[in-house]
């Protein structure tokens, strides 16, 4: 709203790109709220659409303004959430709230908070900051989907960054040299090490069937099996944008609201994109491009479990909707210079 606000004053030269690969990312979401009928799908889709329009514009026009916005802003949310920690504490007793977030929220935001800080960080000290906070805020409430998601971006980024820095010999060699130190370690001291990892799993309640809703790994099973019956009502273009919001995977959702058509749109686009990441970091190398090829990589994984994937709605949501339009930029444009 406040971009539009801001854009009103030049509104007789307002031309907005469609970048092709764009509207190959919106198309099935048009199309699967046509094909339900269902008006508020519809609704859905035209603010969806409009989000994307709008954020692709801001960022091939003002992205060092806006890269200097994110810069501010994800180190004033760190510092919130650790007020918010520090002021309420986790309650353990009823959720582990803390204050009025949810666990989940507020690991999500913390998440999407040090991934901003990363990604518009300028020195090491900014990342280090980064990394330890999201570590800290995640723990303290326990968020097994986003301490997992956390590392491995983390892993990915490094490991991309190394690649692209022509440094995988470096690599194969930390491999080769944990495998051997850490092999005849753990050999060693199994009965030392072995009440640790179980005292792990107990700590991130990874054997508990009762926690989350009370069924399988993580206590979405049910949730899933369900999901599963309802794509098979609409199988091929889904149910509608906005419809469905039971799954508690953004997977599923995006499957059951828009269909197999939608599903391999994504696959697609995904693939587009990543093929020309590559290419761009063959020719300058981008801390900010690695950090965006590794959060989207990542958010895969998280979208298997919650479902932020299409919810523009959330602060993930809108995340990874940004690192998808700035890819689209990226990718159009192999001589631009990200981290300048």
């Amino acid at each position: 709203i406040f971009y539009f606000l801001s854009i009103i004053n030049k509104i007789n030269g307002l031309k907005f790109d469609l970048h092709y690969s764009l509207l190959f990312l919106i198309s099935p979401f048009f199309i699967s709220s046509i094909l339900s009928l269902e008006p508020i799908s519809i609704v859905w889709t035209v603010i969806y659409a409009s989000n994307c329009i709008l954020i692709y514009d801001l960022i091939k026009n003002n992205f060092k303004s806006t890269i200097q916005s994110f810069r501010i802003f994800s180190f004033i949310l760190v510092i919130l959430l650790f007020l918010q920690l520090f002021i309420y504490g986790v309650d353990f007793i009823s959720g582990r709230y803390v204050g009025n977030f949810r666990p989940v929220d507020f690991a999500s935001v913390s998440l999407i908070a040090c991934f901003l800080g990363i990604f518009s960080s300028k020195k090491n000290y900014e990342l280090i900051f980064y990394i330890f906070s999201f570590f800290i805020l995640t723990i303290s409430v326990i968020s097994r989907a986003s301490i997992f998601t956390g590392i491995l971006f983390l892993l990915i980024y490094f490991f991309l960054y190394m690649y692209y820095q022509n440094k995988f010999e470096m690599i194969y060699r930390l491999i080769i040299a944990f495998i051997v130190i850490f092999i005849p370690f753990y050999i060693i001291f199994f009965e030392q090490i072995n009440p640790s990892i179980e005292l792990l799993f107990t700590f991130l309640d990874l054997t508990d069937s009762e926690r989350g809703f009370g069924s399988g790994f993580t206590g979405r099973l049910d949730k899933y099996l369900l999901s599963f019956e309802v794509f098979k009502q609409r199988p091929l273009f889904g149910m509608g944008y906005g419809l469905y919001d039971e799954s508690h995977s953004g997977i599923l959702q995006l499957l059951i609201e828009l269909g197999l058509y939608g599903f391999f749109v994504f696959i697609i686009f995904l693939l587009n994109i990543f093929y020309g990441y590559h290419l761009y970091l063959k020719q300058v190398f981008s801390k900010k491009v690695i950090a965006s090829i590794s959060f989207i990589i990542t958010f895969q994984f998280l979208a298997i479990f919650e479902r932020q994937l299409i919810n523009f709605g959330h602060i993930a949501g809108l995340i990874i909707l940004f690192n998808l339009l700035f890819a689209i930029i990226v990718v159009d444009k192999y001589n631009l210079k990200i981290d300048e």
